[in-house]
This record gives structure tokens, sequence and C-alpha cells, in this order.
């Protein structure tokens, strides 16, 4: 009698679901997960049931969109589901599930193997898909071989592995050794629910089975009936689910969750809030919770007690691809926060990165959205720093972490650049002074090479610029020796000035190297073409006599003869010259003149009014600096006033400066109503003090 009333409970359990072995069907939608009970050795198992309501309970709610079914190792044939934990059926069954774990078709040991290969055999005519899972809960059985059995454990082994499904065991008792020896032979994984680090292994393997991070430890205590222990979980903005979960030694107890507002809550409400709980598993899951934090109150326990979270997050921190990085030289990196593939504005957000290089070392960098430290424009959502440069070639991992001020929680994310050597180059002078106009001369030569070695580049590729402060001349790359078709390494450097002028020479290596645009530019050289006459000469005063000794008078000398006084005069008559040559040169510099108005229509610069230092007047009459004028943006950059014209010279390899939304590479000609752009901001260069008409929405961008 003791047999038959369960058998009759659970055979109204299966008629009112309605499902059954016979009634299989295929359903590929869902993950196929199995739980096979070896009920005999449960029934002689100290809080067996308990144990396996508590696993099956775990497991179902952290994964909902899996349709399960459950077996019993003494009769397999006779099994119910699959359904799904939504379903009538589902909860029909789950409110009978002690009844079903206590009953038993026999009283002897059975074959669990036997059993597995059975619901292997089920879920392959279901067309179970990949990472579906049989679970088989096991107990106390003395006598029992588990391995035992004329099924071969290394064939289910292979179907496993073939099929992509999983073999997970868990257990108490004396049985344990033996089910951690099957779960071996088939290639699976078994815990120990003896102590509650079982409970804590097993739920990692769940959420590793879809990829989510492990469990974080909010801490735990050994109690006493009397005791209580409070723990807390922060939610950060944007999380879409969150579970506390507490596992308890005992059945005893009360788990209660207190929410940021200080409302306690004992039950779910089945929308926002689902609680599951059985003797040892405590566990809610909060659907899109109010962002703060969250405290379990765990009381009345005899026994250890440990609470845990697991948070799923909309947002997530995203690096700006970043492309091969060259040794030695800086490099930006910029993240943003992402929701759905699509950036979004995080109010309150931090980003920091964790960098590791090659060999292992680390270091920190604080990306901000303030518009410095490496950041364009404050404000825009991207957040940016400064990676110092870097020495050593390899692949460098960065950890991004978004987290929220006051708010213990963090949000993490994993991407990695590479850096290697990119080719430099180098000019060396030859000749630099003394040069003639209309002259042909070989003032030096370039190389480019990658850490010493040769690197051989076409001609296109060596951009070349010479300013002037008058005609400048014509200059030349002649390669010494072709490497390849058209390439070479080494090449002279040959100028024809047209003018007595100075000249500046500039050249740039502009490349694709590893798969990315390239440019590296080289020192500036400086070439004069002035005649003797223009040219200043140093001023290099007498030596100081030498004091007299206090000896005898020292003899008259008769007085110098005529022809000596020429000798005297020469060192006055060539500054004399040098200085009438310098003033003449002066005077025939313009003066600067013009106007600068923002987008609005203010002006904010007129040269010919420019306040200046008189060492600038004095040098660089013609000439002003991008420093001496209130823009910022301009600091690179030179404006030269000529009778011809204005022009605008790039002298210092500003980046960020754009003539007519072209970018200013050496030196364009600045005319009446010439756009300048730097910094977001654009700027007219006008000839006559007329305000020009407002850009408006045209100014701006990063």
């Amino acid at each position: 009698m003791r047999r038959l009333i369960p058998s009759i409970f659970v055979a109204a359990i299966i008629a009112l679901a309605g499902f059954a072995s016979q009634a299989v069907h295929s359903n590929t939608d869902y993950d196929s997960v199995v739980f096979i009970v070896d009920r005999h050795a449960l029934s002689r198992t100290t809080d067996g049931v308990d144990s396996a309501k508590s696993v099956i309970g775990l497991v179902a709610t952290l994964r909902p969109d899996a349709a399960f079914t459950f077996v019993g190792a003494d009769d397999p044939s006779e099994g119910v589901g699959p359904m799904l934990t939504t379903d009538d059926n589902y909860a029909a069954f789950h409110r009978g599930l002690s009844g079903w774990l206590l009953t038993s078709a026999s009283a002897e040991d059975v074959d669990v193997l036997g059993a597995v290969a059975e619901i292997a055999a089920f879920m392959d005519a279901t067309l179970a898909p990949a990472d579906s899972t049989i679970y088989l809960i096991g107990g106390e059985s003395e006598d029992t071989d588990l391995l035992m059995s004329s099924t071969s454990a290394e064939g289910l082994a292979t179907t496993f592995h073939n099929e992509g499904w999983r073999y997970v065991s868990v257990g108490l008792g004396e049985q344990f050794g033996q089910l951690t020896a099957l779960a071996t032979k088939l290639g699976g994984e078994h815990f120990d629910l003896s102590a509650l680090e079982g409970y804590t292994a097993l739920t990692n393997s769940v959420l590793r089975l879809d990829g989510k991070p492990a469990l974080a430890n909010l801490g735990g205590a050994e109690l006493t009936n009397s005791d209580s222990l409070a723990l807390a979980a922060s939610a950060v903005p944007g999380t879409q689910e969150m579970y506390l979960i507490a596992f308890k030694q005992n059945g005893g107890g009360r788990v209660t969750l207190t929410g940021p507002s200080g409302t306690a809550r004992t039950t779910g409400d089945g929308v926002s809030s689902f609680l599951v709980e059985t003797a040892n598993v405590v566990l809610w899951r909060l659907v899109e919770p109010e962002p703060g934090e969250w405290q379990l109150h765990v009381r009345g326990v005899d026994g250890s007690a440990t609470a845990w979270h697991y948070s799923l997050n909309v947002y997530r921190p995203v690096l700006l691809p970043l492309s091969t990085t060259p040794l030695n030289e800086p490099a930006a990196l910029t993240a943003y926060v992402e929701h759905e593939r699509e950036m979004v504005m995080a109010e309150g957000a931090e980003i920091t990165a964790l960098v590791r290089t090659p060999g292992g070392e680390t270091f920190q960098l604080e990306l901000e959205d303030n518009g410095e430290t490496g950041d364009n424009t404050a404000g825009d959502g991207y957040f940016s720093a400064t990676i110092p440069p870097l020495v050593i070639e390899g692949r460098y991992q960065v950890y991004l972490e978004l987290t929220w001020p006051g708010v213990d929680q963090h949000i993490a994310s994993q991407s990695e650049f590479r850096t290697l050597a990119f080719p430099s180059i180098d000019v060396m002078k030859v000749r630099t002074e003394g040069l003639k106009a209309g002259q042909r001369e070989r003032v030096g030569e370039v190389a480019v090479s990658i850490l010493g070695q040769p690197y051989a580049v076409a001609p296109s590729e060596l951009i070349s610029a010479v300013a002037s402060d008058g005609p400048s001349g014509t200059l030349e790359l002649v390669p010494q020796q072709l490497v390849a078709e058209g390439l070479a390494w080494k090449y002279d450097i040959y100028f024809t000035p047209e003018s007595d002028a100075l000249h500046t020479l500039d050249i740039r290596l502009r490349l694709v190297y590893a798969g990315r645009p390239y440019t590296k530019i080289a020192d500036s050289v400086t070439l004069s073409s002035l005649s003797a006459a223009l040219q200043a000469q140093p001023y290099i005063p007498p030596p100081a006599p030498a004091p007299a000794e206090p000896t005898a008078p020292t003899p008259q000398q008769p007085p110098p003869a005529p022809g000596n006084y020429w000798g005297l005069l020469t060192i006055p008559a060539v500054m004399l010259v040098a200085l009438i040559g310098a003033t003449i040169y002066w005077l025939t510099r313009r003066s600067p003149y013009g106007y600068i108005f923002d987008d609005e229509g203010h002006m904010l610069v007129d040269f010919s009014k420019l306040e200046r230092e008189g060492r600038f007047k004095l040098f660089s009459k013609n000439a002003v600096s991008g420093r001496e004028i209130p823009i910022i943006g301009l600091d690179g950059v030179a404006f030269t006033f000529t009778s011809r014209g204005v022009g605008l010279q790039n002298r210092e390899m500003a980046t960020n400066v754009r003539v007519n939304n072209l970018p200013l590479v050496s030196e364009v000609s600045v005319k009446n109503e010439t756009v300048i752009g730097t910094e977001g901001k654009l700027y007219s260069f006008m000839m006559l003090p007329i305000p020009p008409t407002p850009m408006g929405d045209a100014a701006g961008g990063d």
C-alpha cells in the first residue's frame, strides 16, 4: 500500500500534464534538460529529497528557456515531459515533486548507466539541440557499482561530444566517489552537495553554459538560530536582471530581501521579481531592479549560510577599434557605453582601462569625457586617455570597467590592440648655408628604416615642402640606389633657391603600413641662400688688455703711420654694412594686415593693431605666430604677410588645422573670406573689417 499511493499520485500528475514518454514530440526551439533521479538511492539518503528539489529549482530558474523532462533511473521509460516552466503542467508536477522523488519502481539498485543511455536515445529522437543537458541526481547506495552495465560509457561519451550535449551529476553520501568516476567516464562534471560550495559550483556551471560570468560572493558565516546575517549587492543603472542567491546548510531559517527604498520583500510579484525557495537555496530574480543597494537578510539558520550575486546589464563599455600602434609613439585610447549596439549617454558613468603588456606587466588609465587629458570634446559620450609611448612589440590586452560613483558594482569588457615597429625617417644635413640663387646644390639626404634596418619606399611616399621668407625654389628627392621597381630607402636632397632668403625644409613619410595610414615627420632643416652682405655677423668683442705690471714707465711710442688707420676702420665698416643690409631687409618686410572673425561675426583679431612683443616686431615683422593671437588651436601655425598676399604656414606640423575644409599640410595662400577650422570651431580671415555672415550650425564638430 505504501508504494501504491505515490504511484497513483504520479499517474494523476502525468495525466494532468498531458505528457508521457509515449507522447514524445520534436522541438528544437528549446534546449532539452533531462533530470534522471536515482530515487532508490535518494530514499536512503538523509536530506536527499530536499537536496534534489533544491537542484531542480536552481537549474529551472537559471535556464528558463529550456524544456524539462523528469525520469526515474529505476524506470526510464516512464518520464514526465518535456515541458516549459511557464506551462501549467509544470506547475502541477512541481507541486507533487516530493511524492514523485520518493516513488521507486524497484526496491533493488538500478542500472544508472543504462538509464543514461536510454535518455540519450530519447534526446536523439526529439532532436535535442547542442547545450542540452542530462542532470543525474544520486544519493547513498553502498553496494551498487554504477559502472557495471551492459552500456559502454566510452560510447556514450562519444555521443555527448559529437552532439554537443552535457552530462552533470550531483549527489550526497557514499555514492560520491562512484558518481565522480562515472562523470569522468562520460566527459562530464560532478558536484558534491554535502557542502555549500557544491551548490555554488553547480550554479556557476549553469551560468557558464550561457557564456555568463561567475557568481560574485557577497559573503557568508556560520550561524545559530539566534543569529542574523545581512549582505548587500548593488544594482547599477541599466541592470536588466539581477540574481540574489542564498545557500543554506539546512532547511530552517528565513531569507528576506530589502530594496534601495527600504521596502522589505517576502514574496515575488511574478513580474518584476521572482522568488524560488527550497530547503537549501533561496533565489531572487529581479527584472530591471531599482538602482542602488539591495540587501539579503538571513535569520534562524543553524549552520553555514552564504550569499551570492549575479547581474545582467544592458550597458557595456566598448573600446573603439585601435589599429596597429607604432612603437615609441603615444596613442589615444577611446571608449564609450553601448546598449543594444548603439552608443548611449550613461549619466555619471566612469570608465577605467587596465592595460596588460605582452610581458605581463599592467598599468591603469582613467578615461575622461572632460575635453582634456586626451579627450577632444567634453560631454560627447566618448571617454579618452593617452597611452604613453610603448616599447614592447606584441598584443596588449585592455580590460574596461564601467562604474558609477557610490555603487559597489562594475561592468567589464575585454579588447586588445597590437604594437609594431613602424618606419622612421631621418634627414642628414650636407650643406645648409652659402647657397646661391639659381644654383642647384645637394643639401642633404633622407633615409627610411625600421629598427635601424633599411626600408624601401616610393618617391610618392615622401612628402616634401619648403617655406621661405621670399621666393622659395625647387626641391628634388633623387634615389641613391633603387632596391626594387621605383623603390629606394635613401634619397639625396637637392635644392635650387630662387632668391636670397631663408628656407625651412620639411619632409614627412606618408604610407600605408600594417593595414593603416601612417605619417612620420622628420626634423625641419633651415637652409640659407642669403648673400654675405645680408647675413648678420656676430659681434666678437676684442680681448681685454692684460693689466700693466708695476714697472718702470713704458717708453713713448711713436704715433702710427697714416696708412694704419684703415685697418682700425675695417670692423666698424663691416658692421655698418651689415646693419644697413638688415635695416633694408626689415624695411622691405610687409607689416601684418587683415582680420579674423568668429562664426558669429565677432572680430577676434586685427593684425594691423595687434599688440606684439618687441622681439617679435624686430625679428618677425612680417610673420605672426599663432601663439600671438587669442585663438586656441593655432599654436603651431604662422601667418606671413607680403605685398603679394597672406600665407598660412604649418610650422610645427599641427594636425588639427583645416583651411577651406582641407588639412593644412605645409603652406597655403589665405584670401578674403578664407575659412580656417581648428578645435571644432570655424573662423573667417577677412581683408576688410566687414563682419562675415554668421555660420550658425556650420560650426562645430570634433
